[in-house]
C-alpha cells in the first residue's frame, strides 16, 4: 500500500484506506512511545540514566516526536471502496507489527505506573498540540535534499563523524 499524495493538506481532506491507516498508526504510536510497543521501553530505558537538563530535553523530543507522528494517526481513513493490496501485504505488516510487540517483551521493568503515566501524557501533550497548534500550519521543505546524492552524502558525513567519535 501507499498514501495517495505526499501532501497532508490533501491526504486530511481525502479519506485514505484502512489497510494502509492501521498499519500507519500502529507504527506512530510505537514511535511516539505508547506502551505496549518497543518505543515504549526504548524511551524508558533512553531516559533512566539521563542527567536533569538531558532529561527535559529528551522530554521535549518525545512531545515534538508525538506532534509529528499525531497527523498519522488522525489522517481520516475509509473502509467503504474495496483496494487492492499486494500479496505480501498482510504478512509484512502483520510480521512487522508483531515485532513491535514482541520487542517490548525484553524490558518488563519499564512498565511501573509512573512510566506508564509518564508516557501517555507525553503522547497526549503532544497530540493537544498537533490539534490545537500545528494542524493548520503547512511547512514545505525543498525536496532538492531527498535526492540520492545529497542523502548518500549525509549518509556517509555521519558515518565519518561516528567513526571520528569512536576511534579518535
Amino acid at each position: 500500500g501507499s498514501l495517495p499524495s505526499r501532501n497532508f493538506k490533501e491526504l486530511q481532506n481525502k479519506p485514505i484506506h484502512t489497510t494502509i491507516w492501521i498499519p500507519l498508526v500502529i507504527a506512530s504510536l510505537s514511535i511516539s512511545g505508547f506502551p505496549l510497543l518497543s518505543g515504549f521501553a526504548a524511551k524508558v530505558l533512553t531516559t533512566k540514566n539521563l542527567e536533569s537538563w538531558q532529561f527535559i530535553l529528551m522530554n521535549i523530543a518525545a512531545v515534538c516526536t508525538a506532534i509529528s507522528f499525531a497527523k498519522f494517526i488522525f489522517l481520516p481513513y475509509t473502509t467503504a471502496e474495496e483496494q487492492k493490496t499486494k500479496s505480501g501485504f498482510w504478512i509484512s505488516v502483520i510480521f512487522l507489527i508483531t515485532g513491535l510487540f514482541v520487542a517490548n517483551i525484553v524490558y518488563l521493568p519499564a512498565y511501573e505506573i509512573t512510566n506508564i503515566t509518564k508516557a501517555l501524557l507525553t503522547i497526549a501533550a503532544g497530540w493537544l498540540g498537533y490539534h490545537f497548534i500545528f494542524k493548520k500550519l503547512s511547512i514545505s521543505l525543498p525536496r532538492v535534499f531527498e535526492e540520492f546524492e545529497h542523502l548518500v552524502g549525509v549518509m556517509s558525513l555521519t558515518l565519518i563523524l561516528l567513526f571520528w567519535m569512536a576511534f579518535p
